[in-house]
């Protein structure tokens, strides 16, 4: 018993230290995406107003038309991209594929470096509930963290 008090402990003791890195690790994105979203921001009062009729005019013309002004126009993609999508008259599947197009034109690297992040978080996540589930085949963690309290 005293050796499965042990090993509950300290498995315990191990989710909870992988948890705390998870939890760091996700507050770690919003981070590097206000990062990224800092480099689409307008640099001068002129690219603000430009950017606001840009959005106007977007509004104003068929989806089509809006489509082509998106792809060809690296200014109108970055005013559509970096306001709400209603400003632009996107829909907000159009507004995320906007932002994402303007973020790999200009922000590839730390772009893929967010979907890195990402990628690397739901692995562990998906890890850690492997190994969490695992060692409750062995142990019970819940019985395990009684009897250490007991014993304290």
């Amino acid at each position: 018993m005293a050796s499965a008090q042990f090993a509950s402990k300290r498995t315990a003791e191990a989710i909870t230290a992988a948890d705390a890195c998870l939890d760091q690790i996700q507050a770690d994105l919003p981070r590097m995406h206000a990062r990224m979203l800092e480099r689409m921001a307008p640099a001068t009062p002129a690219d603000t107003a430009l950017d606001s009729e840009l959005r106007a005019y977007l509004r104003s013309v068929d989806g089509a038309t809006r489509d082509a002004v998106l792809a060809s126009d690296p200014r109108a993609l970055r005013a559509a991209a970096f306001a709400p999508p209603g400003l632009s008259g996107l829909t907000p599947a159009a507004h995320a594929r906007a932002r994402d197009a303007y973020l790999r034109a200009h922000c590839p690297t730390e772009l893929q470096a967010e979907r890195d992040v990402e990628a690397g978080l739901a692995l562990v996540k998906k890890a850690r509930q492997a190994l969490t589930e695992h060692v409750r085949d062995f142990i019970d963690l819940e019985a395990g963290e009684q009897a250490a309290k007991f014993a304290e």
